[in-house]
């Protein structure tokens, strides 16, 4: 598993910046499945926090295979990040208590049920899509292309610790 580097990590915070939502994307008998999973802590180490529940399949999944993929979406800022990672099933009792927040309440007791478990995920590296936000400059880079007949730069696609590109894929399952 490679780490991100610090500067890898702060363009990674700054892409997801202000998507509260990611689509955690797991491994079940051998089908990918994604649900939506909020973003309770993103560290400065690039280690990402969620909840859920040990009775969960996604806690199974993780525990059998633990690479995962988060997907964040806004379409209103036009930017997509795909993050792949690992996850490991959590107890930590301080951090449960550390991100306990009154939306947690719908689904448990508190810090201390039992079947609360935390999702720590550990990126090692992302793709990102990065559009203009401004729908005028979208219309008129396709404008462009439309009168120029070539595509134009409408954005930037890039990755980030893009050294996990370049491995076998089933060397990461």
């Amino acid at each position: 598993m490679e780490t991100l580097s610090r500067d890898d990590v702060q363009r990674l915070n700054e892409l997801i910046d202000g998507i509260p939502v990611a689509m955690m994307t797991t491994l079940h008998d051998y089908r990918l499945r994604s649900r939506p999973m909020a973003c309770l802590e993103r560290q400065e180490d690039g280690t990402l926090w969620f909840m859920t529940s040990h009775s969960s399949e996604k806690a199974h999944e993780i525990k059998a295979h633990a690479a995962v993929n988060l997907a964040y979406s806004d379409s209103g800022q036009n930017r997509f990040v795909s993050v792949s990672g690992h996850a490991t099933i959590s107890d930590d009792l301080e951090k449960k208590k550390q991100l306990w927040n009154s939306m947690a309440k719908i689904w448990f007791s508190g810090p201390e049920d039992p079947d609360l478990a935390l999702v720590c995920v550990v990126p090692d590296g992302a793709e990102y899509w990065d559009g203009p936000d401004n729908k005028m400059v979208a219309l008129f880079g396709w404008f462009k292309t439309m009168v120029a007949g070539k595509p134009q730069e409408l954005g930037e696609n890039g990755t980030i610790g893009e050294e996990i590109f370049d491995r076998n894929p089933a060397s990461v399952l």
